[in-house]
């Protein structure tokens, strides 16, 4: 008898061109594909577009097979349970062809499909945690049933134990499950919890002081020194005080300026720019595409990084803190961001306050422009030096590498 062909199927319910898995996914699935690992992806795209057919041709290109399925207007309950189905359905024909599945899951929705396919027919998995996807949607205001909130929970802990393998981004991340542990809330073997920060592309993020000087001249930001935010607008993003603390800095450095970055409501950010009473000429709000980050970022001075204490903030790894030094931006974050803290003293790339402490804010704002003019170019190769040891994407797809090759084959 033939021995079965493994093969690894990806499993997510966003966009492989959302800007999260494009960041945090698609790259290490392109590298691991040209290192045999035989690769499909399950993802839901919306539409047709340009970069998605892109992408689908770079795929094509190393071989992995991607299967699109549609965001249906329905529930998000309804569409999840709905979505789950067609992802059996799918994998359940290719095992026809006698493939044995290896599921790497990227999010808590879609994990039953795995769940499902590890109770009938044996199949490892992967539960590649992003986040406490849970605690999440409380905080976002999204869930506020108690009894859901206890149902899903519970499914966390189903989940977590059933994986062979789990994935996580942090030390702290790790350190909170070993913690749940000893509590007696989870069961697990430590030995298969594995710390992959979210990591960065290094030969797309860089640092390139000509080119900082041209989109400086082109963007009309020469000379000022300029402050980043990229990301959402999520609650514990803590947008208020990020613009409190600019306004700060903007009164010790009239020259500096606001470079927020982001894929959302721009006319809001707008308002609230001016209900802090930061100049017109003092803030831009661009829309920006994950391809074209690296271009905006290096052209800042300082990276910013705030989010709201929480055990989500506890566990975190937000990927613009490894884009940000990898285009030699030091960053200001607050106490209690993953391991943010500990990297930033480690390399002195950048400052650590209380972000509750207005006091601290306020002085906060002054040192740090003092810090950006005492060396900025020692200061940039140390941020380069931090992303290079600590979020270089090659280590990552190694760590992957690792643990999809212990099953590949049985």
């Amino acid at each position: 008898m033939n021995k079965r062909k493994s093969l690894v199927i990806f499993l997510t319910n966003e966009s492989l061109i959302s800007p999260i898995v494009y960041f945090q996914g698609l790259p290490q699935i392109k590298a691991l594909a040209k290192k045999g690992i035989p690769y499909y992806v399950f993802s839901v795209e919306r539409d047709d577009n340009l970069n998605i057919r892109i992408t689908e041709m770079e795929l094509n290109k190393i071989g992995i097979k991607w299967f699109k399925f549609k965001r249906r207007n329905f529930h998000f309950i309804s569409w999840i349970v709905l979505l789950n189905i067609e992802f059996c359905m799918k994998a359940f024909l290719l095992s026809l062809f006698g493939n044995k599945i290896i599921w790497h899951v990227r999010s808590y929705p879609i994990y039953p499909t795995a769940l499902l396919f590890k109770w009938l027919f044996g199949s490892k998995i992967i539960f590649d945690m992003r986040g406490l996807y849970v605690d999440e949607l409380v905080e976002i205001g999204r869930l506020t049933n108690k009894k859901i909130y206890k149902f899903m929970k519970w499914f966390e802990k189903i989940a977590l134990e059933s994986a062979n393998e789990i994935v996580v981004v942090s030390k702290c991340f790790k350190l909170h499950l070993e913690e749940r542990v000893r509590k007696r809330e989870i069961k697990l073997d430590f030995n298969k919890i594995h710390v992959i920060p979210n990591c960065v592309d290094l030969s797309h993020f860089y640092i390139d002081v000509e080119k900082r000087k041209l989109l400086r001249e082109v963007n009309g930001i020469n000379n000022r020194l300029v402050f980043i935010y990229s990301g959402s607008l999520q609650s514990w993003q803590m947008i208020n005080e990020m613009f409190e603390f600019f306004f700060n800095i903007y009164k010790y450095a009239p020259h500096s300026i606001f470079l927020f970055l982001t894929y959302e409501n721009l006319i809001g950010i707008k308002n609230l720019s001016k209900l802090y009473g930061i100049p017109e000429e003092s803030i831009k709000v661009k829309s920006v595409s994950p391809e074209d980050m690296a271009d905006w970022l290096i052209m800042g001075d300082c990276g910013i990084v705030f989010r709201k204490p929480s055990i989500i903030t506890k566990v975190s790894c937000p990927i613009k803190f490894a884009q940000y030094l990898a285009c030699g931006l030091p960053v200001i974050t607050n106490k209690g961001v993953g391991d943010l803290e500990e990297i930033i003293k480690k390399y002195d790339v950048g400052k650590i306050i209380d972000i509750q402490n207005r006091n601290e804010r306020i002085l906060a704002a002054k040192n740090i422009v003092d810090y950006l003019y005492s060396n900025i170019d020692k200061i940039r190769s140390k941020c380069r030096v931090a992303a290079e040891k600590e979020f270089g994407i090659d280590m990552s797809i190694s760590s992957y590498y690792n643990i999809l090759e212990k099953y590949l084959g049985k």
